[in-house]
């Protein structure tokens, strides 16, 4: 029998997914294509041999079980994940030595979960997973997730919890400094650590421009942010995987990044700025 490739294993897995049915934006397969590249970019900082086909299946079925945020069996997700992604990977008679390392990864991915992992591979997967956490990626998935959850997306009270304890099960913008900002220093790999800190910096320059937007009450980061809350109510999309930026089709307002296009007249300064960090984040993810 023919030995796949990497592109071909590539193709084999996005075929599977594709046929998947999801309504979560936050865990689809346009976020499996960008953890791969992600985690591509933080391989080309490592020294050490890395075994790139573990990388590919671990990326491309890390989430294929993730259960709601919400439920008690929340942190059981990346272990049930492994257990189904070694099922799937036996059936496409994926390399069987290759399969624990891969189920590693799997497991030792997520944040709750708090389980250590023991090689490169799986470090690196944590930390670009982890990246999707963060910068304008991070900020729409918070929002959009707050949403999912029928959570607040900020309390116009106390914005910062000044005079609360933090609650991001109450309020979306909490979960930026209960989580998202402790992130950075909870990566493994050179490469996650200097890609965090651009898209952190710039997670906090979007929450000064939301607290002036609140204060107004209008403005680009606050049109950003309720746009994503709203999308998650809804169970919309955040943007379209195949064409983000409407390329080669017509604007849909069921898109989050559309709507900001569509918007980007009314508040032209920080829209644009936020829509480049965008199409950094998301550009070498388009097939």
């Amino acid at each position: 029998m023919k030995t796949k490739t990497i592109n071909e294993w590539e193709l084999t897995f996005i075929d599977y997914l594709s046929k998947e049915d999801t309504d979560d934006a936050s865990h689809d397969l346009g976020h499996f294509k960008r953890v791969y590249q992600t985690a591509k970019s933080i391989i080309a900082y490592e020294n050490e041999a890395v075994d790139l086909l573990v990388v590919l299946a671990a990326a491309y079925f890390h989430d294929i079980v993730s259960l709601p945020k919400d439920l008690p069996d929340n942190k059981k997700s990346s272990y049930l994940a492994s257990i189904k992604a070694k099922e799937i990977l036996i059936k496409m008679d994926f390399p069987k030595e290759k399969i624990k390392p891969v189920c590693h990864a799997i497991l030792t991915h997520s944040f709750s979960a708090n389980i250590p992992p023991e090689t490169l591979e799986a470090k690196i997967i944590q930390d670009a997973d982890r990246m999707e956490a963060l910068g304008a990626l991070g900020i729409m998935r918070t929002f959009y997730v707050s949403g999912r959850l029928q959570r607040s997306p900020f309390d116009p009270k106390d914005l910062f919890a000044e005079n609360r304890n933090l609650d991001d099960k109450l309020f979306g913008l909490d979960h930026f400094y209960l989580k998202l900002f402790k992130l950075p220093n909870l990566l493994q790999t050179k490469g996650g650590k200097l890609i965090a800190k651009e898209r952190t910096d710039f997670m906090k320059s979007f929450i000064k421009e939301l607290e002036h937007d609140i204060k107004q009450d209008e403005g680009g980061a606050l049109f950003l942010t309720m746009s994503c809350y709203q999308a998650g109510l809804r169970k919309l999309q955040l943007f379209d995987s195949l064409d983000p930026f409407a390329k080669d089709r017509k604007l849909d307002p069921a898109f989050v990044i559309d709507k900001l296009i569509a918007k980007s007249k009314n508040f032209p300064i920080y829209i644009e700025k936020f829509l480049s960090q965008f199409h950094l984040e998301i550009d070498s993810s388009i097939a």
